[in-house]
């Protein structure tokens, strides 16, 4: 019942092997009945010395005997206690992940727990800025995408985008071909997040996937691409695509490539067709316009021009708007964030 300070002041006066058990023996009570009284704070306070007077201890005896004492709190029920307190502020926080980096894969996969649980997205906003801070984070979802059940898997392609963990970006790749749609959806958009050379080569075969919300992420990150890469796909693509959100990012990849080439089929595209066949959905052509605002070639503005003479009002409205800044897409920009419930 004494005071925290006093117990870690009763171990750092230890000197014989008895006073320091004994010592370690009442900073083990105290933590327990922290954790069951529902004061993780505190147990964690606890935690953060011992580990703190570890990392720094001289004498090996010693070392291994406070080394004793954290191990008897590296459980997933006392792990993931201390994990919830990462989303407070002020001192407690960088306590707490000083108490979990410190145990390790097993701290690692307290906090991946306390994410996925996180009901709230600024909470998991904190557990995913606190996964950044502990290295080992990598060993834990290198395992988690080897998963046999589709939503941990998922879950961890999506933490290794977030995290752009490029270490794992062969097994990502190793996972693009999981039956399961929700899965691949979560691996092909990590890759779009590393950006990688070879995540992009993997991602433009996806443009072929048969799950609809695979091509559009593909499309999407056509984009990044250099114009005389991007614009081959994309033509060979829209004849056979037949899904209009997946014809939509298609369009949308043009706009960033920004070439005479894209131009053209961006024209072609926003053209109205017809009066009574093969008239073109609104969407596409608007699609084609707003891909259009976005280039800054000249050619570009006379497209856009001509259709401010156009029939459909829509058309007319969007080709007359201001010109859009011209960004390019990039490894760092988040094409769609999967849910992280199983």
């Amino acid at each position: 019942k004494a005071p925290l300070h006093e117990l870690l002041g009763a171990l750092d006066a230890a000197q014989t092997r008895p006073a320091l058990l004994h010592a370690l023996d009442a900073l083990a009570a105290f933590g327990e009945a922290a954790l069951r009284e529902h004061r993780e704070e505190d147990a964690m306070h606890m935690l953060d010395g011992v580990v703190s007077r570890e990392a720094w201890e001289a004498i090996d005896e010693r070392r291994r005997a406070l080394a004793g004492l954290t191990r008897r709190f590296r459980t997933s029920a006392a792990l993931g206690s201390i994990a919830t307190l990462l989303v407070r502020g002020g001192s407690v926080r960088p306590a707490a992940i000083r108490v979990l980096a410190a145990a390790g894969t097993l701290g690692a996969d307290a906090i991946i727990e306390a994410l996925v649980a996180a009901p709230q997205r600024q909470r998991r906003q904190a557990f995913l800025q606190a996964l950044r801070e502990v290295p080992v984070a990598a060993g834990s979802l290198a395992h988690m995408l080897a998963d046999s059940r589709w939503y941990v898997t998922r879950n961890a392609a999506y933490l290794v985008g977030e995290l752009r963990l490029a270490e794992l970006e062969a097994a990502l790749i190793a996972t693009r071909a999981h039956a399961d749609e929700r899965v691949r959806l979560a691996v092909f958009t990590a890759l779009a997040k590393l950006g990688s050379p070879r995540a992009m080569g993997v991602l433009q075969a996806a443009v072929r996937d048969p799950g609809p919300s695979i091509r559009v992420v593909a499309a999407s990150a056509l984009g990044a691409l250099a114009a005389e890469r991007a614009v081959p796909i994309v033509r060979a693509a829209l004849p056979r695509e037949q899904d209009p959100d997946v014809r939509a990012a298609l369009l949308g990849a043009l706009g960033q490539s920004d070439s005479e080439d894209a131009v053209a089929l961006l024209a072609d595209a926003a053209a109205p067709g017809g009066l009574l066949f093969k008239r073109k959905p609104a969407r596409e052509r608007l699609a084609a316009v707003h891909a259009l605002q976005r280039m800054t070639q000249p050619s570009a503005r006379q497209v856009l021009a001509s259709l401010t003479r156009d029939r459909d009002a829509g058309v007319r409205a969007a080709a007359a708007a201001p010109p859009t800044s011209h960004r390019r897409s990039t490894s760092l920009t988040p094409l769609t964030t999967p849910t992280l419930e199983g």
